[in-house]
């Protein structure tokens, strides 16, 4: 059932109309349709909202935003205390929307690109918290797409990801923007974040200590835990050289597409809360694991690099960046330094892919089990998943990835 705070009344709508019209005058809203966007829900705290007002000439007009409340809660009482967690993340997406983005995208277009990064920013409202009113690019003809793509596919993905990447470190290098704010990655989200993560390397170290293919191993699968905290550490290290404001979460549910005739013809980001100033490596394996599909991941990794270095660069070159551009041998070298980071997202998130893959039987199961930690659990031994762990895990060990 749909819930709808009281704070969203017709006074609140109104104020919404004079901020996106930039009128210093009250039109009338006639009619509201609320609902939560394909895939949401209320308790995310994220609505569409159609609105139905009367012009000045008295004719009915409609526009479409989305209202985004900054906290989770569903208690609205609870808006003047937010945790440290989510008052963190929250500020990260203001500075996104008001001063980020809006810079990139000038920087871009003084340089010929002509790329949309994210929904339009219309409007920060406080009533009774912070409020941001949003562009729906649903209504622009965006979408969300839950399968994982091919190589032709991901290049464009990577695309938008690279320009994202190198606005941001000609920021960093050309203007000193200080992007230290940007430090509350996904991987350091408070004591319930750090039990989620490492509860997934739980699970897949109690399996993973069952293959054959992996008994002489048992030693580096049972010291996944202890490398997780010390992988995520260097991975946010603030003092590399090699850094770029990274999506920081950067996964299907995250990006939405623009499709004609089954060809995507752009993407676009949204969800800025935990863009995090760190290595590249973060958004690229994402990418990896969590946009490219299996096949992609097996055959054409090199490829997906090398795509993205050249997209990377070629940005730079057009804002006519005078300092030294990372090669793609530096490129290659972090992602090999945070090898570990590409064991922890395999294990930690690639298995919700799976479920489509186990019997009807383990479906079943796993929806239906009602303690959540037992559900996931399940995803764990679903036997395509470990069978693409097994042959990843020689790759890693090969990569050096499971040095320490």
């Amino acid at each position: 059932m749909l819930v709808i705070p009281s704070w969203m009344d017709t006074d609140f709508f109104q104020n919404v109309l004079v901020k996106i019209l930039k009128r210093d005058r009250n039109y009338e809203v006639k009619e509201v349709i609320v609902s939560v966007p394909t895939g949401g829900s209320s308790s995310e705290g994220v609505y569409r909202s159609r609105i139905v007002y009367e012009d000045e000439r008295k004719k009915d007009k409609s526009i479409t935003v989305i209202v985004k409340r900054l906290s989770p809660e569903k208690v609205e009482s609870s808006c003047t205390s937010l945790s440290m967690r989510h008052s963190k993340s929250m500020s990260v997406e203001v500075d996104m929307h008001l001063n980020i983005l809006p810079t990139m995208l000038r920087l871009l277009e003084v340089a010929g690109i002509n790329a949309k990064l994210g929904p339009q920013h219309f409007a920060n409202i406080n009533v009774p918290c912070e409020v941001l009113i949003l562009e729906d690019i649903a209504q622009s003809g965006y979408e969300i797409i839950s399968r994982r793509f091919d190589l032709k596919s991901v290049e464009i993905i990577l695309q938008k990801l690279a320009q994202f990447h190198a606005t941001s470190y000609f920021m960093a290098v050309e203007d000193k923007k200080d992007f230290s704010k940007f430090r509350n990655g996904v991987f350091n989200f408070g004591t319930q974040g750090t039990k989620f993560f490492l509860e997934g390397l739980q699970y897949f170290t109690r399996e993973a200590l069952k293959w054959p293919e992996l008994k002489h191993h048992h030693v580096k699968i049972r010291g996944l835990e202890e490398r997780f905290m010390d992988a995520r550490n260097y991975l946010y290290r603030s003092e590399s050289e090699y850094n770029v404001l990274n999506h920081g979460d950067f996964h299907m549910r995250n990006i939405m597409f623009k499709v004609s005739n089954s060809f995507i013809e752009d993407v676009v980001m949204h969800d800025f809360q935990t863009n995090v100033w760190c290595s590249p490596a973060l958004d690229l394996i994402y990418t990896f694991y969590l946009v490219a599909d299996s096949e992609t991941l097996q055959n054409s990794r090199h490829a997906m690099v090398s795509f993205y270095h050249s997209i990377f660069t070629a940005t730079l070159k057009s804002m006519g960046f005078m300092g030294r551009t990372p090669t793609l041998l530096d490129l290659n070298i972090e992602l090999i330094q945070n090898g570990f980071i590409e064991i922890f997202v395999a294990i930690t998130f690639l298995p919700y892919q799976y479920l489509s893959f186990a019997s009807q039987r383990l479906q079943e199961r796993i929806t239906q089990e009602t303690d959540q930690s037992n559900a996931r659990s399940l995803l764990y031994t679903i036997p395509e998943y470990q069978r693409t762990m097994k042959r990843l895990f020689n790759f890693y060990l090969l990569k050096g990835f499971m040095d320490y």
